[in-house]
C-alpha cells in the first residue's frame, strides 16, 4: 500500500528539487502533487558592529566569509551563483578548499555562524533577518546597522541567481485515520490561500509570486 510509520506530515523544503524527486522517485511516499508556498531571496549580512558591506560583497575579497553549502542548501547555491559572476567569476564547485569563501552544512548553520560573529559576514536566507510590514510593504533588516547588509536579488543584472523556489508534499503516513487527512488538507489549504497564513509568510519577506 505504500506509505510510511515516521511521524511527519508534510515535507516543506527550501527548494523545489527534493519535493519534485519524491513525487517521481518514491509516488508512494507522498500524497497527491507537490505545491509552491514561498520564494526566497538572498542577503549579505553581518552581525559584526563596525563591518561596511553596504556595497556588496567587496571586491577583491578581502577576508573569509561563509555560505552554506551549494551542493546541499538552496541558499548556498544562489550564493555560489552570485560568487561565479564578475568580477569574483569564482566557479560553482563542490568545495571551496582555498581562498576566502568558507561554507556552512546547510543554511542555518551559515546564519548561526554569522550571527556567532565566527564570520564577519555571509549570504544567508533573507527571513532570518527580515520583517515587512504588509501595509507599506516597507522592510527592516535587524542588523547593528544600515551598513550592516545588502540585498540580492534574483533578476539583479550584474549578479543574477536561480529564484529560490520553496516547495513541499504532503507525506503518506500509514495508519493516518480519514479525519487526520482532512487535517493535513485543510492545514496545506490554509499555508496556500488563507490570509492570515499569506500574511505570516510575506511578513517574513518571502515572496508569493
Amino acid at each position: 500500500a505504500g506509505g510510511n510509520s515516521g511521524p511527519y506530515d508534510l515535507f516543506l523544503s527550501a527548494d523545489k528539487t527534493a519535493p519534485d524527486s519524491l513525487v517521481a522517485s518514491y509516488p508512494t511516499l507522498v500524497v497527491g502533487s507537490d505545491f509552491q508556498y514561498a520564494i526566497g531571496s538572498l542577503i549579505l549580512w553581518s552581525n559584526t558592529t563596525g563591518v561596511d558591506i553596504s556595497a556588496g560583497l567587496p571586491n577583491p575579497l578581502n577576508t573569509n566569509f561563509v555560505i552554506a553549502d551549494p551542493t546541499k542548501a538552496p541558499y548556498g547555491y544562489a550564493a555560489a551563483q552570485v560568487l561565479s559572476s564578475a568580477p569574483w567569476s569564482i566557479p560553482i564547485t563542490t568545495t571551496y578548499p582555498s581562498g576566502f569563501v568558507k561554507t556552512q552544512p546547510n543554511i542555518v548553520a551559515t546564519y548561526n555562524a554569522v550571527a556567532a560573529k565566527t564570520y564577519p559576514y555571509g549570504f544567508i536566507h533573507l527571513s532570518a533577518v527580515c520583517a515587512q510590514n504588509l501595509t507599506t510593504g516597507v522592510q527592516t533588516i535587524t542588523a547593528p546597522s544600515a551598513n550592516s547588509y545588502k540585498q540580492y536579488l534574483y533578476n539583479d543584472a550584474a549578479h543574477p541567481y536561480s529564484r529560490i523556489l520553496q516547495w513541499g508534499v504532503k507525506i503518506n503516513i500509514t495508519g493516518r485515520t480519514a479525519a487526520q487527512n482532512t487535517q493535513l488538507d485543510n492545514f496545506v489549504t490554509y499555508l496556500l490561500g488563507n490570509t492570515t497564513a499569506l500574511n505570516y509568510i510575506r511578513g517574513a519577506c518571502y515572496s508569493l509570486t
